[in-house]
């Protein structure tokens, strides 16, 4: 079945990217960043650079469900992995965080909101590319439970991004917007999976469904948790993290993870 809702083309228009605000940690540098989405609308992004080294690669990043670029597992990433050199984006997907409504409606098989979301994660390709800190390096994905019902058809039609890797998610069973669908296209760049053996929201079924559709080349990393409870997640975040680098360092620069 061709996916009803590809080819996505980017959406055209100015971009308007501003930059709102300026914090400082230990060892990054975190921008409040502001563009034009795919609707027009604005789009809210939190942009972490390594405060004592130029960035050897940026990485965009996607929240899950009732969750936005500000949730811990999003801004542990950002802080975690700027301080050994990877730039990390995120953005606030339509309906969460400073763009929610009262209520979020079913994303499960909202084709609307899937074309919407990746249409917004291509124009921040677009500002990534604008961006003389960033024009010239290797962009990655990682995406969180939606993130990863999101990601894949995102990374299927955006060429720019070369790795990807897919959090807690699995195949979704809903034709045009199940991640399952896009996997093929994606099967030549790297990929890696990272899943809770007792995650109560994408089962094992669920999970092998989106490997297998991947065509079995990707990389697979189960550990004991829940969906949102990970024991040891530093573990975790450093398997991420050193995929990314082994994908996208490409000049042999290395962090420490």
């Amino acid at each position: 079945m061709t996916p009803i809702v590809l080819p996505l083309p980017e959406p055209d228009g100015p971009l308007e990217v501003r930059i709102r605000n300026v914090a400082t940690g230990l060892g990054y540098v975190l921008e409040g960043w502001t563009l034009r989405g795919a609707h027009g609308d604005t789009v809210p992004a939190d942009a972490y650079f390594p405060a004592d080294q130029e960035a050897w690669a940026v990485v965009v990043v996607l929240h899950g469900r009732r969750g936005s670029r500000k949730v811990p597992y999003v801004r542990g990433a950002g802080k975690r992995w700027s301080r050994d050199g990877l730039a990390v984006v995120a953005i606030d997907a339509p309906y969460h965080g400073e763009r929610a409504l009262d209520q979020i409606p079913d994303l499960a098989r909202n084709e609307p909101f899937l074309a919407q979301t990746v249409g917004d994660l291509r124009r921040l390709c677009t500002a990534i590319g604008a961006d003389g800190r960033l024009a010239n390096l290797p962009v990655g994905y990682v995406g969180f439970s939606m993130g990863v019902l999101v990601g894949v058809p995102f990374m299927a039609v955006d060429k720019r991004v070369r790795c990807g890797v897919f959090a807690v998610g699995g195949a979704s069973g809903t034709g045009a917007t199940d991640p399952a669908t896009y996997a093929p296209l994606i099967r030549e760049r790297p990929v890696l999976l990272v899943n809770a053996d007792g995650d109560e929201f994408f089962d094992q079924a669920s999970v092998t469904k989106l490997y297998q559709a991947f065509g079995g080349s990707q990389e697979l990393l189960q550990f004991p948790g829940t969906h949102g409870d990970w024991r040891h997640p530093a573990r975790r975040y450093r398997a991420m993290f050193d995929f990314l680098r082994a994908n996208l360092a490409g000049d042999g620069r290395e962090g420490t993870g």
